[in-house]
């Protein structure tokens, strides 16, 4: 009898365990699809984006929250604008908009949120200390390894081998921290990677880069340049040069206007709302936006998303760097 109860309590041992795990590194800055606060009568919800509306527990694009002083909010959201209105008095006196929302989450502790684009949020936790970006002495360099940090917190190496991840995982897989916080799980074939938020294969995206939190707690960039090179590219890098091959690809992009879905192609899965306003056109006025308010992780994610269909293309912008694509953007 004692062996068939443990042997039924513990798939819900382990659950409790990995729960654990993901809760600890959540209380950093991440990323998630979803948002848990507190509603007006103090019960935990969840909210999701849906088409750039927020729903949750009111049902209407609007959630009822709990702000840091205690107050009672409601918000609405227009693409990455809020709306919030104390009490839920729509008068102009009461209403004023923000990119953010500040909420108490359903563990108590005071959060802030923003939407990176299409569905998904950045939450970061009051007091939250960022990462430093690396010396500006530190420039782009190859290595055979990458040097980062574990899910938790740990200085972890990793090498490729045969195109792929050779790291802490020993199974093709490395499970690292990245600029926004949080936890992800990456794999390599070749020069692409696949990154699954918090390991889970349900919430994965590709990509040509990682955005790594190396040993030293600096922010850096690092594109698998063959079967066994990374070229490492840290966040404040800027290139110094003429305008060549990368900005020409930033500058096509600005003037692809297009109104038709099958012109855009996989830039939907980007940024849905530029499907027939203006196609990747309306990717880089937005990342021109966020680069002129100094939120180039943003702007350098959407203009990379332009070329989700030309991997030439992205790897030479990908080739320039987070500052020098940002820069570039700040003067349009």
């Amino acid at each position: 009898m004692r062996w068939q109860a443990i042997t039924i309590r513990l798939p819900w041992m382990l659950s409790l365990l990995v729960w654990t795990v993901v809760s600890c590194s959540a209380q950093s800055r991440h990323t998630d699809t979803r948002i848990n606060y507190l509603g007006w009568d103090g019960t935990p919800k969840w909210a999701t984006l849906v088409n750039g509306c927020i729903r949750g527990d009111t049902g209407d694009c609007k959630i009822r929250y709990k702000t840091w002083g205690g107050g009672n909010w409601e918000a609405s959201l227009n693409h990455y604008t809020f709306t919030h209105c104390e009490n839920g008095n729509s008068s102009p006196a009461t209403c004023h908009k923000d990119t953010q929302i500040k909420y108490i989450a359903g563990d108590q502790r005071n959060w802030q949120a923003e939407i990176l684009g299409g569905t998904i949020f950045q939450h970061t936790p009051d007091g939250w200390v960022p990462p430093k970006p690396a010396p500006s002495g530190s420039g782009q360099h190859l290595d055979t390894r990458i040097n980062y940090l574990d899910w938790d917190g740990t200085p972890k190496w990793a090498t490729i081998k045969s195109g792929r991840l050779q790291g802490d995982t020993k199974n093709g897989k490395i499970r690292y921290q990245t600029w926004q916080g949080g936890a992800w799980e990456a794999t390599l074939n070749g020069k692409a990677f696949t990154h699954c938020m918090n390991g889970d294969p349900k919430r994965c995206h590709p990509d040509t880069i990682i955005k790594y939190i190396s040993g030293a707690q600096e922010e850096w960039t690092a594109a698998a340049l063959d079967r066994n090179t990374f070229q490492h590219t840290p966040a404040n890098y800027v290139q110094i040069g003429k305008v060549g091959d990368w900005q020409e690809q930033v500058d096509w992009c600005i003037t692809n206007y297009t109104t038709d879905p099958g012109e855009f192609g996989c830039g939907i899965a980007v940024q849905a709302d530029c499907t027939t306003t203006g196609g990747r056109a309306c990717l880089l006025k937005k990342a021109i936006g966020f680069a002129k308010i100094g939120k180039c992780t943003l702007a350098y994610g959407l203009t990379l998303g332009c070329q989700c269909h030309n991997g030439k293309a992205r790897d030479m912008i990908v080739s320039a760097g987070e500052g020098n694509v940002c820069s570039y953007l700040k003067n349009k």
